[in-house]
């Protein structure tokens, strides 16, 4: 089964529409899709909200909840929460009780520091936090917040589990290199962050590519921790979009793969780190990224 990991329920004015779960259902499949993880209705004073009809936090959690009670069992709800309210903790503790299976961050006008009371209740409940990370479309200085060593002071929360989307393009570098010290970390201390990186769409076609590429060849264990990601919605989830981001992928490993299953072509391109390694699997690396690592990533 293919799992979408970064799926959005927005207000109905913001996507000019809403489907029901029945309608929702019958699109994702006809994308090749059958699981992964749908975020509540973003917080109050999110640029989605158009007017003053924003609902309170109880809501959007109950809102995520009913919807995903209408889908398969392979759907989970995320609740998107603002950590540095004031009560932050205490709708962590809430979203959990009530059955929600992950939480979803934006920092929009704060550094992920500024949250870190949640994200440790987060990692005490054993649930997973997805981040964004990357540059921001919102016509705000506000990118900052988000690039990928803002999230370094995550190694302070043991046993957080948390990813951050669209491979944190346009800083895919400086977010493989992160990757690199929390698994070093992991490694060494057994309680530090298990990072994941999602890679829902924001890189262009080039350093899409380049980005897989890097992320197969370097010797940080990253075949178990991408996740595949289509960034729509339920309200009106793009079909032509998830299959196409589908097929690219698929066809984008195959070409990987046929390159780095000779030999000659890792010992080429990787002189100094190749350790072990004889041949890439970039087509395993593809089914995981699809299948196991979100299973992996909310603990199913």
């Amino acid at each position: 089964m293919i799992y979408d990991s970064h799926i959005h329920i927005y207000p109905a004015r913001y996507s000019h529409g809403f489907d029901a779960p029945p309608q929702f259902l019958e699109k994702i499949t006809a994308a090749g899709i059958g699981g992964g993880s749908i975020f509540s209705l973003p917080p109050r004073g999110s640029l989605e909200y158009y007017d003053d009809d924003q609902p309170d936090n109880r809501t959007r959690i109950h809102q995520v909840l009913d919807y995903c009670s209408q889908l398969p069992d392979s759907f989970y709800p995320f609740y998107w929460i603002n950590p540095t309210e004031p009560n932050a903790v205490e709708q962590v503790r809430y979203a959990a009780e009530q059955g929600i299976r992950g939480f979803k961050v934006l920092c929009s006008d704060y550094y992920p520091e500024e949250g870190m009371k949640a994200y440790a209740e987060c990692a005490k409940l054993g649930l997973p936090v997805m981040f964004h990370s990357g540059i921001l479309w919102d016509g705000k200085v506000s990118s900052g917040y988000n690039r990928p060593l803002s999230f370094e002071c995550l190694l302070k929360v043991e046993k957080l589990r948390f990813s951050l989307a669209h491979m944190s393009w346009p800083w895919i570098g400086e977010c493989i290199a992160l990757f690199g010290k929390f698994n070093a970390s992991q490694r060494s201390f057994g309680n530090a962050p298990e990072m994941y990186i999602d890679s829902s769409p924001g890189a262009p076609e080039f350093d899409r590519e380049e980005a897989f590429r890097k992320m197969g060849l370097i010797c940080y264990g990253m075949a178990s921790r991408l996740l595949f990601g289509v960034d729509s919605d339920t309200n009106q989830y793009n079909v032509a979009w998830a299959k196409d981001t589908l097929a690219y992928d698929r066809e984008l490993f195959e070409r990987l793969h046929g390159i780095y299953s000779k030999p000659e072509a890792v010992g080429h391109d990787l002189r100094f780190t190749r350790g072990d390694r004889e041949t890439i699997d970039f087509r395993e690396f593809f089914r995981k990224a699809t299948e196991e690592n979100y299973l992996n990533f909310i603990r199913k």
